[in-house]
């Protein structure tokens, strides 16, 4: 298992996909959810956004060895790469994707709990990339991604979370830290999103595109 040696603020919380821990809800779908440990660079992003409903190409992403979860959500919520395994709950379930099948959310209270592991904990400087396909049939109320512990600490206790500012935009928080886009995502349409931190920037993407940056470390 690739480790992240460094205490962080929310180390025994889990990782959840499509709910953060008491609100923000996803309504939608997520497929191909993945997390490096190491900065993709933009033309990576890019390839596998362009890669489309054919799935990503190993070889389009040098060194994937890097990877460090892969949750493909081809009927289970098992993790691809490593033992990271996750559990539906709250009757969240599955539905065609971008890729084969995807994680399927009603928006109140469905969730992918993963459980904690060292290696889904980053430190501050510690490289990583976040990406995946989304589906939201709805907005307001976004959560694609998170490990955090208290969803009312304006993000202090985030070691990551992709999710919405107070504009419903897109937009990556880690410890309180927000790269934020301004822009909603489009309801009832696939988008590829993906975040890189490189341990003095962090850099989200939607289809294949920068659309916001901010300075920090991961919380």
């Amino acid at each position: 298992d690739q480790v992240n040696p460094t205490v962080i603020p929310d180390a025994a919380a889990p990782l959840t996909i499509g709910k953060a821990e008491a609100i923000a809800s996803l309504n939608g779908l997520l497929d191909e959810v993945e997390i490096f440990g190491r900065a993709l660079a933009a033309n990576e992003i890019a390839a596998i956004f362009n890669a489309g409903s054919a799935g990503k190409c190993r070889t389009c992403v040098a060194g994937s060895p890097n990877t460090v979860s892969w949750w493909r959500a081809e009927d289970n919520a098992n993790d691809s790469v490593d033992g990271n395994h996750g559990a539906l709950q709250n009757g969240a379930g599955f539905a065609p994707g971008a890729v084969g099948r995807a994680f399927s959310f009603d928006g109140s209270d469905d969730v992918v709990s993963v459980p904690d592991a060292a290696n889904l904990n980053f430190a501050p400087t510690a490289p990583m990339t976040i990406h995946m396909w989304a589906y939201p049939t709805a907005t307001g109320g976004l959560h694609l991604i998170g490990k955090r512990s208290n969803c009312f600490d304006s993000g202090q206790s985030a070691n990551y979370q992709i999710g919405q500012d107070g504009t419903h935009g897109l937009s990556f928080n880690s410890g309180g830290v927000l790269a934020s886009s301004g822009q909603q995502m489009i309801p009832n349409q696939w988008q590829h999103v993906a975040v890189t931190a490189d341990g003095t920037t962090f850099r989200l993407y939607r289809n294949g595109q920068q659309i916001a940056s901010a300075p920090g470390t991961l919380g």
